[in-house]
């Protein structure tokens, strides 16, 4: 690798329906356990201010009826700031 890429971060973050960041069919506790979680990383201007890539999301298909509240969730979250810099 260059130089420049070896002394680089970029931390990566899974969010699943039963990852205990809320419960999966309420919006606001589920991003409040996000930002505590992962989400703050995400910040800008801090020293701790760091890229995030969700490499993994998701939610049981098994029990998949059509709407999904999670799923509405995390595009809610990827669509704010400052999830909305995050690349997936």
């Amino acid at each position: 690798l260059p130089p420049f890429i070896r002394s680089k971060i970029v931390y990566e973050a899974h969010w699943y329906s039963w990852s205990n960041y809320g419960h999966s069919t309420e919006c606001d506790p589920m991003k409040a356990g996000i930002e505590e979680a992962w989400g703050y990383i995400l910040h800008l201007n801090q020293t701790y201010t760091t890229p995030m890539w969700l490499s993994e999301f998701g939610t049981n298909v098994d029990q998949f009826e059509g709407d999904d509240p999670f799923i509405d969730c995390v595009r809610s979250l990827l669509q704010t700031s400052p999830t909305s810099t995050m690349s997936w």
